[in-house]
């Protein structure tokens, strides 16, 4: 008897007699298991490795990011404060007040993005959340959004009979 196994690109030819044809294709079988069973495993391996790879890239990546950002914010902070501490007509005092409120806020997104970078290593700080005062910052930040200064928004949190529940995470984030 001739039995052709064909393994890949591969053809292997085997001749044997019949009554070991059972016994021989089943050796072949159980042997060609294994070996996907072993690449599927290395496999595994080498995409959890990446994947692995991959996350501490991130991480480091914010890492250098977070810093890369402070150092030009701090010296723009120092240059707007020595700025409104100088004698200054109204519009350039104006002006120095919206260019602080932003850098502010790049402050705050740097601040997050160090977070992000903690949250992936750590687990995340469960703190109590005042949700009046979360629910009264959102309206604010709507109200800066393009076309906000069109709209008012009022944010009302009723505390009778009871004040709103406060939910345990990370305020920030």
């Amino acid at each position: 008897m001739v039995t052709a196994l064909v393994l890949g690109h591969a053809t292997v030819t085997v001749r044997f007699a019949p009554a070991l044809g059972v016994a021989v294709l089943s050796a072949c079988a159980a042997a060609m298991s294994a070996v996907v069973l072993l690449v599927r495993r290395r496999t595994q391996r080498l995409i959890d490795a990446a994947r692995k790879n991959a996350r501490e890239e991130h991480r480091r990546f914010l890492g250098r990011l977070d810093h890369e950002l402070k150092n030009p914010l701090t010296a723009i902070r120092l240059g707007v404060a020595n700025l409104r501490a100088a004698e200054l007509d109204e519009s350039a005092s104006g002006t120095a007040a919206r260019v602080e409120e932003q850098v502010l806020r790049m402050a705050r997104i740097i601040r997050d993005l160090r977070k992000l970078v903690t949250v992936e290593d750590q687990a995340m700080e469960r703190l109590p959340i005042p949700l009046a005062e979360l629910l009264e910052a959102a309206g604010e930040a709507a109200g800066e959004l393009p076309g906000g200064e069109d709209r008012k928004i009022t944010v009302t949190v009723p505390d009778v009979p009871w004040p709103l529940p406060q939910p345990l995470g990370d305020a920030d984030l």
